[in-house]
């Protein structure tokens, strides 16, 4: 019986260490876990006792099996006349034990801010030192309007990470932000876990300075997934210009205008998928090792509250479209039309 009752905690208390999981709701279930705990012993005895009952039944009807009709007495019974009481309080149990589970295990569609996984959590979104707050809220829009499940990881809980741990996920995003700032808040030994980890099979979306960081570079912890290529920035920089509306073309698709800031070209290296204005590439694709990588230039992801002074021709849903486009294909590994 003990036996049974602590995998009934245990499947209770699934997932409820997640940091994202308030304190309240923490009391709640370590309730429902005694209540549970306790209903489960009394029900154990009652259907014991029921077996009990039934049993004792079946060894009368067998002692008095052979005798006449008229010294037979009436021994008809079923067992929910037995012990209805039993049958009930476990019926009732099971679905309540269900629905605690069910409310512990999940949050909405989306699992946020958990560096080890215990489901389903198919894409890590770095969250840590240098990363711009108002990109990654935009990335968890996008993720959420495309009901894509994600934990968020910062810089020291990055550097604590195994390489097995990282291959417990299927995509990396790395946002736009200060790649400087991003990289030196990484060991060197972490960069060497995530080349690795991609290398086996860990598909990676970098986005801006994201981009610069899937370059090669010891200044800033680079993770070297371009077989040794290190970009520069778009040629927008050197006219001093830092955040401009820029249109981007590919092959077969109508121009979109993007938003860009700081953002790097990305000659070198992959397939180009979308050029800049002067011709260089603004999002590419290709393999490192088993891993899949998809680069950008630009902020496709940007909301609208980002334009505010800018003239865009395209509308801001297709631009956000055009990103949820980059990171399916980043996650399913899924070749897009390139030049």
């Amino acid at each position: 019986m003990s036996k049974i009752s602590n995998l009934a905690l245990l499947v209770l208390s699934h997932d409820n260490s997640n940091k994202g999981r308030k304190f309240s709701w923490q009391i709640v279930l370590w309730f429902a876990h005694i209540l549970v705990y306790i209903q489960l012993q009394n029900t154990y005895k009652m259907i014991f006792m029921c077996f009990g009952k039934v049993f004792g039944t079946l060894r009368l009807r067998a002692k008095l099996y052979g005798q006449s009709a008229a010294v037979q007495p009436s021994i008809n019974f079923h067992v929910s006349d037995l012990c209805p009481s039993a049958l009930y309080r476990l019926l009732t149990i099971t679905c309540f034990a269900l629905t605690v589970a069910a409310f512990s295990a999940c949050d909405g569609y989306a699992n946020k801010g958990t560096k080890l996984v215990s489901g389903p959590v198919p894409v890590l979104l770095f969250n840590g030192t240098g990363v711009s707050l108002n990109d990654v809220a935009a990335i968890k829009a996008i993720l959420n309007s495309r009901r894509l499940n994600y934990s968020t990881v910062n810089s020291s809980e990055l550097n604590g990470m195994s390489q097995s741990q990282f291959m417990k996920y299927r995509l990396l995003i790395v946002p736009g932000g200060d790649f400087i700032d991003m990289g030196k808040s990484l060991t060197s030994r972490t960069s060497a876990n995530i080349h690795q980890a991609v290398q086996y099979g860990l598909n990676y979306f970098g986005i801006c300075a994201g981009g610069f960081l899937a370059g090669n570079s010891s200044n800033y912890n680079g993770f070297n997934l371009t077989s040794g290529i290190t970009f520069g920035f778009y040629s927008a920089e050197n006219k001093g210009i830092r955040k401009a509306v820029v249109a981007i073309t590919g092959p077969g698709t109508s121009t979109l205008d993007q938003y860009w800031e700081d953002g790097p070209q990305l000659s070198g290296w992959g397939l180009v998928v979308a050029k800049y204005p002067d011709g260089t590439p603004a999002v590419t694709e290709g393999k490192c090792g088993n891993g899949f990588v998809i680069l950008a230039g630009i902020h496709a992801e940007a909301p609208a509250e980002w334009r505010g002074g800018m003239a865009f021709k395209t509308p801001v849903g297709a631009d956000n479209a055009y990103a949820a486009t980059l990171i399916q294909a980043a996650l399913n590994r899924v070749s897009l039309s390139h030049y």
